[in-house]
């Protein structure tokens, strides 16, 4: 059963498409953007999920950030994905205007088109929303 329960987040974490509902209030203002690789030297956030992550509830599966690019593997094999991600406001092309969770959202591109909310970002620790689930993504640095 737990083989059966990690090959089912594993398989949510690389294969589940992004939700393409913007999640848009119709008071707020939206504006069509267009993502971009931004120049994220500057970005704390950024840094810090620099290298190689563990997933906590499926200690086989781990996300390595390395520059612009993520890499998946499971029990050591590399997906084989060709996964770059950019940070933002947003989860889409739509955004919000003048939204304030600068860096909070890593959208992934290429293989792999998805999205999620940075709910935790420390040293050693990161929790991970992914849009069409509701279950946390839980990692530790390994």
């Amino acid at each position: 059963m737990k083989t059966t329960y990690i090959i089912l987040v594993f398989l949510a974490v690389i294969s589940c498409k992004k939700n393409t509902s913007s999640g848009v209030k119709n008071s707020e203002t939206i504006e069509e953007i267009e993502i971009v690789k931004n120049d994220h030297s500057t970005s704390e956030n950024y840094k810090k999920l620099q290298g190689t992550w563990v997933n906590i509830d499926a200690p086989l599966s781990r996300l390595t950030f390395e520059g612009d690019k993520v890499i998946n593997t499971y029990n050591g094999a590399n997906t084989e994905k060709n996964i770059t991600f950019s940070m933002g406001k947003t989860c889409s092309r739509k955004a919000i205007k003048n939204a304030s969770e600068e860096d909070r959202y890593i959208n992934t591109t290429g293989d792999s088109e998805e999205c999620y909310y940075i709910v935790k970002l420390e040293e050693d620790s990161m929790i991970l929303g992914f849009w069409g689930t509701e279950t946390p993504l839980r990692f530790k640095r390994q």
